[in-house]
This record gives C-alpha cells, sequence and structure tokens, in this order.
C-alpha cells in the first residue's frame, strides 16, 4: 500500500511541477506579448494574463499527469542516476503533443465545430512539445537534484523493501 500512496503522490508532485512551470511559462508569455504590441490595453493585462496562465497551469497538469504515466510504462526499475536525460526530454514533448492533440480534438467535437486547419495548428502543437522537452528535461534534472542530493539509491518508482 505504501508503493502505491507513493507512486500517487510523485505522480500528484510531478503534474503541480509541470502546472506551476505552465503558468509562469503562460504569464510571462503574455506579458511579452504585452511589452511588444502598442495597440494593448495594459488595464487588462493583469486580468488577461491570469486567466491564459490558469489556462496553461491547467493544461500543464494535465499533460504532467499524463506524463506521469509515461514515466510509470517507460522507466519501471531504472535507477534515477541511469536516466537519459534526452529519452526523458523527448517523452515530455511527444507526450505534450499529443495531450494537445487530444485537448484540440476533444474542444471541436464539445464545441461542434470543425478540426481547425493544420497551419492554424502548427504553432501550438509545437509550442506544446517544446514546453513539454524542456518540461520533461527539467522535471528529471529536479528529482534527480533532490533524490541523489539526499544520498537515495532508490529507483525511479520506488522500488525498495517496503512494499
Amino acid at each position: 500500500m505504501k508503493k502505491v500512496l507513493r507512486r500517487l503522490r510523485g505522480a500528484l508532485g510531478n503534474a503541480l511541477v509541470w502546472a506551476v512551470g505552465w503558468f509562469g511559462v503562460g504569464f510571462v508569455l503574455l506579458a511579452g506579448i504585452y511589452l511588444f504590441d502598442g495597440r494593448t490595453y495594459w488595464s487588462l493585462f493583469l486580468s488577461n494574463a491570469l486567466s491564459f496562465a490558469t489556462t496553461m497551469a491547467v493544461t500543464g497538469l494535465v499533460t504532467g499527469g499524463a506524463f506521469s504515466a509515461y514515466i510509470a510504462a517507460s522507466f519501471q526499475e531504472d535507477r534515477l542516476e541511469d536516466l537519459s536525460p534526452a529519452r526523458f526530454a523527448l517523452g515530455g514533448g511527444l507526450v505534450a503533443l499529443l495531450t494537445a492533440l487530444v485537448f484540440v480534438v476533444g474542444y471541436a467535437a464539445i464545441a461542434g465545430v470543425g478540426l481547425p486547419l493544420l497551419d492554424s495548428l502548427v504553432f501550438p502543437l509545437i509550442t506544446s512539445a517544446a514546453l513539454g522537452t524542456i518540461t520533461g528535461f527539467s522535471s528529471l534534472k529536479l528529482a534527480q537534484r533532490s533524490l541523489l542530493g539526499a544520498g537515495s539509491d532508490r529507483s525511479l518508482l520506488g522500488a525498495g523493501n517496503d512494499e
């Protein structure tokens, strides 16, 4: 039971890290748009930035949860220090890309609109994949730094003798 609870706590922690990271990126991205667009109204900035960043945070939360499932499937008995940052980052990018596709198709189905044209999807999908790649890499480095700094040599999913 401890093992299951530890895995759930890890998945939730990973999803929260992704949500916080994506919130920050969303806020900074919209701040940059407002800064360089002379036609925007600064009086609307805070409400628009918080709304956009919150949407990004929810997307990051879902994507981080999906990434946790990817971790569980791909790195079952791997020790934290043995993990490949490139494979972890690639997995984060692919999971974010697939999650973005699911969101777009799901929104189109719920809203009753047709699927957007491919050219209108390129930027959001590339952005999601890039953000997922960066967040996946950062998640691994954060986990390695915290667990290895504490002197732990357990596997990523906590395989130990306290099952």
